[in-house]
């Protein structure tokens, strides 16, 4: 209902002095209404502090800008995954592989197979196995990425067990500007697949 409602004005024309303030604010809004803050059910998820969410929204707006990625779309995206709380997810989860890569947490074998662990990471709740294509998206990717912030860079060596919070922002941005490449500029497409995938975590989004 609230995207029918005409609007004056998109998110990218305000003026960043007044948008990062309230972003940040949505962002903590979010995450103190997340079910498991409210329940109390889980002691890891913990609302957002303002400097965490001013930090969040700071590299939000500087992934979309990066990526061109409408900021709402990708805003909902954050929403949707974990109310851009830093929390893993899905922790059980694993997938079977004909062979471990570096980095993989094995957790059976077979003698033709191993099964490895592919839980959901962070604020963005991308899997192991995802965040390896988003990667390697990463390192055919021809944009100039000194552009961005350092903290947003992603290093050249992927270390699936220690990728900070902040990185995961830029291979968020990177999923989705793909998606959306891939479905010839669908953004709705693009993020209503990004979304379906981490709550199934055996579907693979595709890249192009």
């Amino acid at each position: 209902m609230a995207y029918d409602v005409p609007t004056k004005q998109k998110l990218e024309e305000i003026n960043s002095s007044k948008l990062l303030p309230a972003l940040a604010q949505f962002l903590i809004f979010k995450s103190q209404t997340d079910n498991r803050v409210v329940d109390n059910s889980d002691s890891a998820a913990r609302p957002l502090t303002q400097e965490q969410a001013t930090q969040l929204a700071t590299d939000i707006l500087d992934v979309a800008h990066f990526y061109d990625l409408p900021l709402d779309y990708f805003m909902g995206v954050g929403a949707m995954e974990n109310d851009y709380m830093d929390v893993n997810g899905d922790l059980t989860h694993a997938v079977w592989k004909k062979r471990a890569d570096r980095g993989d947490i094995v957790l059976r074998r077979t003698r033709k197979r191993v099964m490895v662990s592919d839980y959901a990471m962070g604020t963005w709740q991308i899997t192991r196995e995802t965040l390896r294509a988003a990667h390697q998206l990463y390192l055919h990717d021809k944009r100039d990425y000194s552009q961005l912030p350092a903290r947003l860079r992603p290093s050249r060596e992927l270390d699936l067990n220690n990728v900070p919070d902040a990185v995961l922002t830029t291979y968020a941005g990177l999923l989705l500007r793909d998606l959306v490449d891939h479905f010839g500029g669908d953004v709705e497409k693009a993020s209503a697949l990004i979304t379906a995938a981490s709550r199934h975590p055996t579907r693979h989004t595709p890249t192009a």
